[in-house]
């Protein structure tokens, strides 16, 4: 490649071209989620965070439940899937 950023060696996961790099920062990212969440169903539906939380200033109501819900959805959906985390009714985020 010419000059400018390079990104590094690429993959094919399912015919889509994902970058090595991106894989592997993302896997270090979410460790401690993958740590926190339960694995058990029932207990993954009473996750909850447990730590301080910054107060959202959104024009929803919004609070620890629902960033715990959040998470689940990143956790489950992946980060970015932000209309399948919404439309997910296990997580009861479709208002917000």
């Amino acid at each position: 490649k010419g000059p400018g950023k390079r990104r590094g060696p690429t993959i094919k996961i399912s015919g889509v071209q994902v970058n090595v790099k991106s894989i592997i920062q993302h896997e270090e990212e979410f460790e401690m989620l993958h740590k926190s969440i339960p694995v058990d169903p029932e207990e993954k539906k009473k996750y909850c965070l447990t730590c301080r939380v910054k107060a959202a200033h959104f024009d929803v109501e919004w609070g620890v439940e629902d960033d715990s819900r959040l998470l689940l959805g990143i956790y489950e959906h992946g980060y970015g899937n932000w209309e399948l985390i919404k439309t997910d009714p296990e997580l009861k985020l479709t208002d917000k």
